[in-house]
This record gives structure tokens, C-alpha cells and sequence, in this order.
């Protein structure tokens, strides 16, 4: 049995609206190597504040554990991130230089990204 109006007391999400974008957007994909008790939240606030201000989405896609992992209490994310201007067309370079900055800044964290 569902109380339809005791769950709409407790969402609380925020709706934004953004129009469709003019130029094409550049995704691409990163996956890292955490504790598992590493919140999900906690990897994307640490994206999208290295991301700069083209980071438009980060988006969990994959999660995986096997038998290695759950012993030494680790777990694999993977994630889309969105990078899109709403002026011009991105070049590679230019995600390159952010996609860096998000890579670095998760390493420091201690937390083993992919390659």
C-alpha cells in the first residue's frame, strides 16, 4: 500500500529547465575504482566542481563489483559526462583540458580512475 501524498511530502527535487542546445554536445566516459563506501554524490560534486563551467551533466551508468573487489571492500562507477557550450561548437582539446582536471582532481581524492 502506497500514500501517494506522503511521498510527494518528501520529494524534494529540484527541476531545472534548460532549452535544447544549439551546438552538439561531447561525451564522454570515465570509470574509477572507490571504497565501498564511497557515496556516489560525493564523486559527482568533486566532477562537476573540477569540470568547469561546460560540465552540463554527469550521469552513473555502471556499477560493478565482482568477487576481488567485495573482497578488499572496493566498487567500479562508471560515468557520461556532458560537456556542452550554449555559444559554439567545443573542440576535443578543450574537453581534453577539463576531462585532466576532473582525472586530477578524483586522484586526489585517492580514488583509482580507469585507464
Amino acid at each position: 500500500e502506497l500514500f501517494v501524498s506522503d511521498l510527494a511530502k518528501c520529494a524534494n527535487a529540484d527541476q531545472q529547465y534548460r532549452p535544447v542546445g544549439k551546438f552538439p554536445a561531447i561525451v564522454r566516459d570515465i570509470a574509477l575504482v572507490v571504497a565501498l563506501n564511497t557515496k556516489t554524490q560525493d564523486i559527482v560534486n568533486v566532477m562537476e566542481a573540477s569540470g568547469g563551467k561546460l560540465l552540463i551533466d554527469t550521469e552513473l551508468f555502471d556499477y560493478f563489483q565482482d568477487e576481488a573487489m567485495r573482497d578488499v571492500q572496493t566498487k567500479s562507477l562508471a560515468f557520461h559526462l556532458v560537456f556542452e557550450s550554449p555559444e559554439r561548437t567545443l573542440e576535443d582539446k578543450e574537453v581534453d583540458t577539463w576531462m585532466n582536471a576532473i582525472v586530477q582532481a578524483l586522484e586526489e581524492k585517492d580514488w583509482e580512475v580507469r585507464k
